[in-house]
């Protein structure tokens, strides 16, 4: 039987079901398992390679009392002595022959606020937390950026002069990825991409230095975000957790879809993807280029990183350490169309206009001005 395993590691990584009746025992045996992992080269294996999956939901038995169940057909059904051992024991025995498991890295939760790797050419470093659990997040409040150059403010109650929002729509909050060092969040509540329309954001100033920063050799972007659990397409599709303001059909050169887009969307698709979308720095003819991930699970913390190497110009995403398939090549940069143009979590932008503010909860977003390994992501720990 074939499961459809698309949206997990590697697409799959070749997993499929069996499906073994035992009708001497009365059981059906279930066992997941990937014929491919146990074939890939070793070197490129890491704790995202199962060869048989594990967990309850995916090698099980469930108990058939087989007469009862022919009954209605077969009244006279009986089971032959078994001459065999269980097929879907000898299945896994034959996948794992040969084969070692490859250690999955030791991850630990932080010790204290301040125990995660502090790497030089930090541009931004966003950490949502300080307020009562529950409370507000008032209108003007700061929160402070750790390079200490582009702090953040939550924005008035309004978008393009229409009331939008309330003052309960963002609060704070205790809760995080049990990896990141913060030890709280926001929660964006009541966001609705429909009339009428419903969003809160926070937004760097006028004159924040990364609102001209282009980061041409090379980026990483984090981000821990929960979707709320509440999540619809019809309400929430295509909402964003962060972006910078304008309009890319604005950018020199620009010939590609959707002019009416920002020239950075770091979104949430109407499938739950996660979409990472930028238009390169490079002058001619260009386009946006896109990074995609699975569909992710609501209700459930995630850290997201986005690693754009500076020789090759390579973006990979990873969603939980593991990287995607779909990635973007030939990007370099983040293209911006001006130096008072401002970047905006929470929130999008279409036509010049906000919209697509996010649902659920942002724990911290750091962006760094090169290609970080994972034993320097927020997920590591202080050396």
């Amino acid at each position: 039987m074939v499961v459809d395993y698309q949206m997990a590691y590697q697409g799959g990584n070749g997993l499929m079901r069996l499906y073994e009746f035992a009708l001497t025992a009365n059981q059906i045996k279930v066992l997941s398992f990937s014929p491919w992992v146990p074939q890939k080269p070793k070197h490129t294996l890491n704790g995202f390679d199962q060869a048989v999956l594990d967990a309850p939901n995916e090698t099980f038995t469930i108990q058939m009392d087989f007469a009862k169940r022919f009954a209605r057909f077969n009244p006279g059904f009986k089971a032959a002595t078994a001459t065999r051992t269980s097929l879907a024991d000898q299945a896994k025995a034959m996948i794992l022959a040969g084969f070692k498991e490859p250690v999955k890295a030791e991850q630990k939760p932080a010790s204290n606020s301040e125990d995660y790797p502090h790497v030089a050419q930090t541009v931004a470093h966003w950490r949502f937390f300080g307020g009562a659990a529950g409370s507000a997040v008032p209108v003007g409040q700061v929160v402070a950026d750790q390079s200490g150059a582009n702090p953040l403010s939550r924005a008035a109650l309004n978008v393009d002069g229409v009331a939008a929002a309330q003052l309960g729509d963002v609060v704070w909050s205790d809760d995080h990825h049990y990896l990141s060092a913060a030890p709280g969040s926001v929660r964006f509540l009541n966001t609705n991409k429909n009339a009428p329309l419903r969003l809160s954001y926070f937004v760097t100033g006028s004159t924040a230095p990364i609102n001209a920063a282009t980061l041409e050799s090379g980026y990483t972007v984090e981000a821990f975000i929960k979707i709320d659990k509440n999540w619809s397409a019809g309400n929430n599709a295509w909402m964003n957790i962060m972006t910078r303001d304008g309009k890319r059909g604005s950018l020199a050169g620009f010939t590609g879809g959707d002019p009416e887009s920002p020239p950075l969307l770091f979104a949430i698709s109407s499938l739950r993807e996660v979409q990472w979308e930028v238009v390169p720095v490079q002058s001619g003819s260009r386009d946006g280029k896109t990074n995609w991930s699975g569909e992710i699970i609501a209700d459930k913390w995630l850290h997201v990183a986005i690693v754009n190497d500076d020789v090759s110009h390579e973006t990979i995403l990873y969603v939980e350490g593991a990287p995607v398939l779909r990635n973007a090549s030939n990007a370099p940069g983040l293209a911006t169309l001006a130096a008072d143009m401002p970047w905006v979590i929470g929130g999008g932008s279409w036509d010049g206009a906000r919209a697509d503010g996010f649902f659920g909860s942002i724990g911290e977003i750091r962006i760094v001005g090169k290609a970080l390994q994972p034993a320097e992501w927020l997920t590591a720990r202080k050396a």
